[in-house]
């Protein structure tokens, strides 16, 4: 039972994910750190192009430690042996190696301290980046056990890895339809013998990704509708977008596939020709980030 409710909640999450977020009331911006959503009302916004948030939004960064001293309305930052000193309202920071010039202050709003995000984040060596059309800001930090994961040379724990890497976009994310949800059955596809490239289908949606400087670029996302027709771009037999944004991705390879049930806690898997030919080769039992599984038949 406690296997079938982690895959229940992994599923939700990769749909989640594939999404884009949570929806936010126009105007607002959202904060996604490896994958979570910072969450509504962190009254996040933007000056002068930088994206301020208070400090339980920066807290959330792996590797960083805040500190607020009300007395001297002062920010200090620890990131392993860096340390970094911030005062509400002053646009120079104090770091052991010097003054830094930023392009913000500090600032406090209602009595609470907003902070500069970038800057921050990137004081930890954390990406981040800013996407105009959902008006999200993504901060991305793989730690060290993913690294060597996706290094170690074993297909199979690289691609478990790959899909637990933090995941930005900088295109139009689409919303899977909510009656398309029903059974929260979802699907992995890689290209065989890789894992730096990869899709996920869930609900109406399937969206490509590629594995760039240790996280996971949304690259092209589309909602899928039945059709008699096949999509010769894609291959999925009887199917085509009804709605597309990004880059399709140059698909001529075979695919290796993992469809996760997780209903019954188990990932049917095989390979899927460009042709569109399902080549169904077994089912296992799986747990939460382990559905990928090991395809001895696969050219590696």
């Amino acid at each position: 039972m406690k296997k079938l409710a982690s895959l229940g909640c992994a599923s939700i999450l990769t749909l989640a994910i594939v999404s884009g977020g949570t929806s936010f009331a126009a105007g607002e911006i959202e904060v996604i750190v490896n994958n979570n959503a910072a969450g509504q009302g962190t009254s996040a916004y933007l000056a002068n192009g930088t994206t301020m948030v208070p400090l339980n939004v920066v807290r959330q960064i792996p590797g960083i430690s805040v500190s607020w001293d009300n007395k001297s309305k002062t920010v200090t930052v620890m990131s392993g042996s860096k340390r970094i000193r911030l005062a509400a309202g002053q646009k120079t920071a104090f770091a052991d190696s010097g003054k830094i010039t930023l392009s913000m202050p500090a600032t406090l709003e209602k009595g609470r301290i907003m902070v500069p995000l970038r800057f921050i984040a990137e004081v930890s060596g954390a990406y981040v980046t800013w996407n105009s059309q959902s008006r999200t800001v993504y901060v991305a930090k793989a730690d060290n056990k993913l690294k060597e994961r996706l290094a170690s040379g074993n297909l199979t724990d690289a691609r478990r890895a790959a899909l637990q890497l933090p995941r930005v976009s900088m295109i139009r994310n689409l919303e899977p339809t909510p009656s398309s949800l029903e059974g929260q059955s979802f699907t992995y596809y890689f290209l065989e013998g890789e894992y730096k490239r990869f899709l996920i289908g869930g609900g109406d949606l399937l969206s490509y990704y590629e594995v760039v400087n240790e996280r996971s670029q949304l690259i092209w996302t589309a909602r899928l509708v039945g059709s008699a027709e096949t999509d010769s771009l894609l291959f999925l037999k009887e199917t085509k977008a009804s709605e597309e944004s990004g880059v399709r991705p140059l698909l001529n390879s075979r695919l290796a596939y993992f469809h996760v049930m997780p209903h019954i806690g188990a990932a049917s898997y095989g390979f899927i020709g460009p042709d569109g030919t399902v080549t169904e080769l077994g089912t296992k039992d799986v747990t939460m980030n382990e559905e990928v599984v090991d395809i001895p038949e696969e050219q590696k």
